[in-house]
């Protein structure tokens, strides 16, 4: 992911956090992602995992693609090819 993508991400992540009234804490302590971990990747100073945004998005009630920039998401093949 680059840094464009991986700020967007995060804008991302943090629209959805606020928006369910949750706090950092709350999530980070769910989601067993370290509180400082959650914080310095909402701040952009380094991307979030993929591993990661799945339990953001269970965490927080959206799909995971919720945190993916629309003209980053590649289509799937239906034919599993």
């Amino acid at each position: 992911m680059n840094m464009h993508n991986a700020r967007w991400t995060s804008l991302a992540v943090a629209d959805v956090l606020h928006s369910s009234g949750r706090t950092i804490r709350s999530v980070a302590e769910e989601t067993e992602i370290p509180y400082s971990t959650l914080r310095r990747k909402l701040a952009s100073e380094s991307a979030f995992t993929l591993s990661e945004l799945y339990l953001l998005a269970g965490c927080l009630g959206v799909t995971p693609s919720r945190f993916l920039r629309p003209d980053s998401r590649a289509p799937v093949d239906a034919g599993g090819r």
